[in-house]
């Protein structure tokens, strides 16, 4: 899926945030945004629209860093490399949420709190009543935390859950698709080894839009499929993805760091 104006600016400070240099001109997020066909105005405008949201701040005049908000989105999302560091063993039981007694008239609310739930790997297992293995460092008391960073209103019920029936832990199992996920994961890693090897064939403008757009769809797809435990998910196929990506974005970061004129994370500290 081709991303949008307001996929690209948040992409693009985000990569700012990561290398500890969060602000960023006004233009070059108008030249890096005219790679993908967007046009001045049409940055300009968005960048009023998402200031008025909360989703982007600017501390000075022409300069941008994303709002706290999209701070704590993308430091989740971009967590995908460490993810195995919060791993535990899994004893069987499940973090749930409740929130059928919350409102569902608030578009806004309810898109965060969809948001969040997701994010973490959260899945519905009824309507109203969201679960996800406890096999995370921090238990309930940590996912609680963070859900409520993420956008879920305080009035959610967030517990540990155990004794399912049989039934019901089967049909708990069931929610993540693991197999289409394994598959996913094997197709990803052929397109990334793909997209390395032509890289240097490229102009530096497709090789940045390219490296843009898969980059961005697999962190979409290792933010979106959560941490779970073995017997649900084969860790070694995501260690295999996590690798590629690895190298991949290393690559891909240089060249828009290089761009956007910012040094690496490891050079900026």
């Amino acid at each position: 899926m081709e991303p949008t104006v307001r996929d690209v600016i948040t992409e693009l400070l985000s990569v700012a945030e990561d290398s500890r240099q969060p602000e960023v001109r006004v233009r070059l997020l108008i030249d890096a945004c005219a790679i993908f066909g967007f046009s001045p105005n049409t940055v300009r405008v968005t960048l009023v629209k998402m200031r008025a949201e909360g989703l982007v701040e600017s501390p000075a005049r022409g300069l941008y860093r994303l709002g706290p908000e999209r701070r704590a989105l993308s430091e989740q999302v971009m967590s995908w490399r460490t993810a195995h560091e919060r791993l535990v063993p899994w004893d069987g039981s499940w973090v749930a949420v409740a929130s059928g007694h919350l409102s569902r008239a608030d578009r806004a609310v309810l898109g965060k709190r969809d948001r969040a739930l997701r994010l973490l790997g959260f899945r519905a297992l009824e309507q109203g009543l969201w679960l996800r293995p406890n096999n995370l460092r921090g238990g309930v008391t940590q996912m609680r935390a963070q859900l409520g960073r993420l956008g879920l209103e305080p009035g959610a019920l967030v517990f540990r859950l155990e004794e399912l029936s049989d039934e019901d832990s089967e049909r708990a199992m069931q929610l993540w698709e693991s197999e289409a996920t394994l598959s996913r994961y094997r197709e990803l890693c052929v397109r990334l080894a793909t997209s390395s090897a032509r890289r240097a064939t490229l102009s530096e403008e497709k090789a940045m839009r390219e490296a843009f757009v898969l980059g961005r769809e697999v962190i979409s797809q290792l933010a979106l499929v959560p941490l779970l435990p073995e017997r649900l998910l084969p860790r070694e196929a995501r260690d295999e993805l996590i690798e590629a990506m690895s190298r991949y974005d290393a690559d891909g970061r240089f060249l828009w760091r290089d761009y956007l004129g910012i040094a690496g994370s490891e050079d900026a500290a």
